[in-house]
Parts: C-alpha cells; sequence; structure tokens
C-alpha cells in the first residue's frame, strides 16, 4: 500500500502545472548533461546506439526469457511455468490497458521527446542500426522502460536475491540509452516506465498469490 500512497504522490506532482515546472526543469538536465557525456566518444556512441536498437531489445529479452526459463528446472516445475505465463500475459495486458488505451485514447498525452525540443548534442541517428529509436512525437508513456522494470520487478519474486539484483541493474542499463538518445524524457521512464510497472506489480503479485493458492493448494 504504501508503495501506491508514494506512486500517486510523485503523479500528482508531475500533473500539477506549478510542480510540472521543476520536472521540466529536471528533464532538461538530465537529457542534456547524458546526451552531452558522449561528446567526443564515438566508440561509446556506437555502444549506446546498439542497445538503443532493436539489437538492444532482443539481447535483454533473450537474456530475461533465458533465466525465467532456467528457473522452471528448479522446483514446482507447474508453479514455475505458471509465473512465466502470468508475467507475459501482464506485460502484454498492461502495454495495451494503460499504455494504449488509458494514455493514448482517453487522456490522450501528446508529448514530443527531448530530441524535438531541445535538439541533440551527440545524434545517434548516424548509426543505421534498426528501429535506433532517438524521437517520438508521443515519448509518454515509456513502454519500454514499462517492459523492462516489470521484468526487474517480477524477478524479485522468481529469482534468488543476486539474480534479481542482476536483473534490476541489466533494467537500469537497458532503459539508460532511450534516455541518452533523447527518444525520451527522464520523468517518461520514472512516471511511465518504473511508476506503471510497480503498479502492475503489486495487482499482479496479489492477484498471483490468490489464483496460486486456488491452483496448487
Amino acid at each position: 500500500m504504501r508503495y501506491i500512497i508514494v506512486v500517486t504522490i510523485l503523479m500528482i506532482t508531475w500533473f500539477s502545472p506549478p510542480l510540472r515546472m521543476v520536472w521540466g526543469f529536471i528533464d532538461a538536465h538530465v537529457y542534456l548533461a547524458l546526451n552531452g557525456s558522449l561528446e567526443g566518444h564515438y566508440y561509446l556512441q556506437q555502444v549506446i546506439a546498439w542497445l538503443n536498437s532493436r539489437y538492444g531489445d532482443w539481447l535483454f529479452e533473450v537474456s530475461i526469457i533465458s533465466m525465467y526459463l532456467l528457473s522452471i528446472r528448479r522446483g514446482n516445475a507447474k508453479e514455475r511455468l505458471f509465473r512465466l505465463l502470468s508475467v507475459v500475459v501482464c506485460i502484454a495486458l498492461f502495454q495495451i490497458i494503460i499504455n494504449k488505451i488509458l494514455c493514448f485514447k482517453i487522456l490522450r498525452i501528446a508529448r514530443e521527446s527531448p530530441s524535438l525540443v531541445l535538439g541533440t548534442i551527440v545524434d545517434l541517428s548516424v548509426f543505421t542500426y534498426p528501429n535506433n529509436k532517438i524521437a517520438s512525437s508521443y515519448s509518454f508513456p515509456a513502454d519500454h522502460a514499462t517492459t523492462i522494470f516489470m521484468c526487474a520487478l517480477f524477478s524479485w519474486s522468481h529469482f534468488r536475491k543476486p539474480v534479481a539484483l542482476l536483473v534490476s541493474v541489466a533494467s537500469i542499463l537497458f532503459a539508460l540509452p532511450r534516455l541518452i538518445s533523447g527518444a525520451h524524457w527522464f520523468t517518461d521512464v520514472l512516471f511511465g516506465g518504473v511508476a506503471f510497472a510497480i503498479v502492475a506489480w503489486i495487482a499482479m503479485s496479489s492477484f498471483s498469490r490468490w489464483y496460486r493458492s486456488k491452483i496448487f493448494s
């Protein structure tokens, strides 16, 4: 419950016009600092652009799915398989209901990404990797970050702590390229990624405990 309260308060500050200016200040400086940090570092730019592309998405997805499949081999395989499928279904439903329907269709949140508003110090679009995302006219919410952080949160319920910590660190690293390239603002990831992931994790964890008590009792 306390997580929901914290998330709610933070979301209210983001939607409140006076405090939104503070978040806007933070957004701009985070983007300029991250994007500008690549200046003069060609090989690092190439790495970030690669991670920002479809190749980076595939690397993250294969890594996470492999960890989940390995976890099925330990303990109760039926229950672990249920957990894996529940995570996949939860992510898919959450992306459709919250990101696509609520934010795009109902609230109609149209927000241009920092690369379109502030321009770029280092333009990563020069690297022609597939789906190397550097701009968006609808940058909120950060659906890519939502998926990544949902995987990180669920890993704490499915893996041992060292593995869950590794997944969490990897999630942050894979979320950074979108911020560095200018495809998303910091608050797109914080409120449209992390916050939404926490809400989904709480909802799914509650449902999963109730459902497991019915079919595994």
